[in-house]
């Protein structure tokens, strides 16, 4: 039930567009409506009537788990790329970002969207359960979403057809997208693998 409404959650981020343009200054009222192990982090969502966001924190930071546990209420204040969130337990800075932070920093209307900027992720698997992996290795262009460390970045990644030859494969290209929802995407001869989420490694 968990891994059905993250996906109908990451569906609502990645799909139906809800806005990060919302999502700044402060934020209160917000509510935590999953939070699921993945390796060594807990990825979260945070969500109102009208924005909904995903984050990845340490699941070994005591104060920052309890500040995301599932139906408790948080405040956002946009300090850095993933913001902070703050509770009756204390306070949380994620350690990773999904969407919509890893598009809202795109901005397709002064990119020329006929160039598609393509360099080579080189990575080893860290983690892989019946959904997702972690990859953690180097990653160009990442960048250009204002992610700061692709020499040293996990990259989570669903462990569909589409991404099962980057996983085990090691390397691939990686192209950044101004529009759609692959804006940051492993390409294999599978196809396109959406990369959902950047994390500092631990």
């Amino acid at each position: 039930m968990k891994h059905a409404l993250t996906a109908f959650l990451v569906l609502c981020l990645v799909v139906l567009g809800c806005s990060s343009r919302s999502l700044v200054g402060l934020r209160s009222d917000l509510v935590v409506t999953s939070a699921i192990e993945r390796g060594p982090y807990l990825d979260v969502v945070v969500q109102d009537d009208d924005i909904a966001v995903r984050v990845f924190i340490d699941k070994s930071d005591a104060e920052c788990v309890a500040v995301m546990a599932v139906d408790q209420p948080v405040d956002y204040a946009n300090r850095g790329l993933a913001g902070r969130f703050k509770g009756e337990p204390g306070v949380c800075n994620p350690v990773g970002i999904g969407d919509p932070f890893i598009r809202r920093l795109s901005q397709p209307d002064r990119i020329d969207r006929s160039i598609i900027p393509r360099g080579q992720a080189t990575y080893q698997r860290i983690w892989e359960d019946d959904t997702h992996a972690l990859l953690r290795g180097r990653f160009p262009l990442v960048g250009k979403v204002g992610w700061v460390g692709g020499e040293d970045t996990v990259a989570v990644v669903q462990t569909n057809d589409g991404c099962r030859r980057a996983i085990d494969s090691g390397v691939a290209s990686i192209e950044f997208r101004a529009r759609g929802i692959n804006t940051l995407a492993l390409v294999s001869g599978s196809g396109l693998c959406r990369i959902e989420g950047l994390i500092r490694p631990l």
